[in-house]
């Protein structure tokens, strides 16, 4: 099914086409629209958006509740709510990846419905230690990065290791350890250092290092910014200041400790 949807003519019909075998096409105008789908017998499942056409994700409650509560969690963390999103989370972390593991067993191993639930109760903890260092509950986030990291295997561990790093430098610039930050992201991070006719052996070896690393989150080149400025590299600190900047990270508070430094 492609669902196509508009800005304006709220309240307007949609207009249905169905296709031979599964799929059709549904256009709806407006903010939302009710429509019904006409089938011989009532159906035990419904599949929206079957080849991923769609910017978004969709996950049916009722049989993958796990999953639907984990998104739930991170929509209401967007939305400011954090005491309802650590609710979803825990509810989250305690419900089955499927409702059905008999009908599940048909696609998946046992096994591989266990590694498909550390997964998703990995990415859980996560999210619960984001949310603990954004409220301010500091000394509840390493807890959760330790559950997440003892859930994490091979490739799947890879997958979330920028995530995990993350973590681990907001936890480390908490207790003062700029030192871990800046040579944690130093190696990981891009940063644009033009070369100059009168630049030293120094000023080439980190033109090259940094022209060797990634695009980083705007939150991580503000982590960088704040760790070069600690441990003395202040030209690190300025590229990575910009490219934050760039990135809409409000800069205040890294003005303010250049400003008392």
């Amino acid at each position: 099914m492609t669902v196509e949807g508009s800005a304006g003519d709220e309240g307007q019909k949609p207009g249905t086409k169905t296709q031979q075998g599964l799929g059709g096409i549904t256009r709806f105008r407006g903010a939302a629209a009710e429509f019904d789908i006409k089938v011989a017998k009532k159906p035990t499942a419904f599949w929206l958006d079957q080849r991923g056409e769609l910017p978004a994700t969709f996950v049916a409650e009722e049989r993958y509740p796990k999953t639907a509560l984990r998104l739930l969690g991170e929509r209401l963390t967007g939305h400011g709510d954090g005491s309802e999103a650590e609710r979803s989370f825990r509810s989250a972390l305690a419900a089955p990846v499927v409702d059905d593991e008999a009908s599940a067993s048909r696609t998946m191993s046992k096994r591989e419905t266990e590694r498909a639930g550390d997964r998703v109760d990995a990415d859980i903890h996560l999210c619960l230690a984001e949310l603990y260092l954004d409220r301010r509950r500091d000394g509840e986030a390493p807890a959760e990065l330790e559950a997440a990291e003892k859930l994490l295997v091979g490739v799947e561990s890879e997958m979330y290791s920028a995530r995990r790093k993350d973590i681990r430098s907001r936890l480390d610039l908490l207790e003062g350890k700029a030192d871990a930050v800046y040579g944690r992201l130093s190696r990981i991070l891009y940063l644009e250092f033009l070369q100059r006719a009168d630049e030293s052996t120094a000023d080439s070896l980190r033109r090259v290092k940094f022209g060797e690393g990634r695009p980083g989150t705007g939150a991580e080149y503000a982590m960088l910014a704040v760790a070069a400025h600690e441990t003395g590299n202040e030209a690190v600190c300025e590229q990575a200041r910009e490219e934050a900047a760039k990135l809409g990270v409000d800069l205040a508070a890294l003005d303010a400790l250049h400003a008392g430094k």
